[in-house]
């Protein structure tokens, strides 16, 4: 998939082996310091996501390391769900979380309505990337990840659809 500046990044189903070692460095930036996530648990859910084939990988290379995560589960709400995007900070403005929401929406609307995200709502930086990327919002999630935080949740439709 291609990035903002015209990249092209490949993106690849991750194994259990790689899904888990993305655990450390993500819990290491926000959102997900902030919101309390281990590297432990983080590394638990991807590794779960990952043998439901649920998690994808971004790199520079076709086997090069990861720079960007997108965990897309399925079968939410008439759409699919991406449970969690992440880019190595230095990696940042190149156009990975852009190639991967675009990997996720290809693999969605091939025979789905909607392609649903969350953000927390003092994650204006993560609100503005989703906005300029289509989606809306649709509601909001008090309490969901952390008691006295809100998500927003966003969609997408297929076609442009809001």
């Amino acid at each position: 998939m291609s990035g903002a500046s015209g990249a092209t990044f490949p993106i690849r189903s991750a194994s259990v082996v790689v899904a888990g070692r993305e655990g450390a460095w993500i819990a290491g930036i926000e959102p997900w310091a902030s919101l309390g996530y281990s590297a432990a648990a983080l590394r638990r859910f991807l590794r779960r996501a990952a043998s439901a084939r649920q998690v994808w990988v971004a790199s520079a290379t076709r086997a090069g390391s990861p720079l960007g995560v997108l965990v897309l589960q399925p079968g939410v709400l008439l759409g699919d769900f991406v449970a969690l995007l992440a880019v190595r900070p230095e990696a940042a403005g190149q156009g990975i979380g852009r190639a991967l929401i675009a990997h996720a929406e290809s693999r969605t609307f091939v025979d789905r309505r909607w392609l649903f995200v969350s953000a927390d709502a003092g994650n204006r930086g993560a609100l503005a990337f989703y906005r300029k990327l289509g989606f809306v919002r649709v509601g909001r999630l008090p309490d969901l990840v952390r008691a006295g935080h809100t998500e927003i949740l966003l969609r997408k439709g297929r076609a442009g659809r809001p």
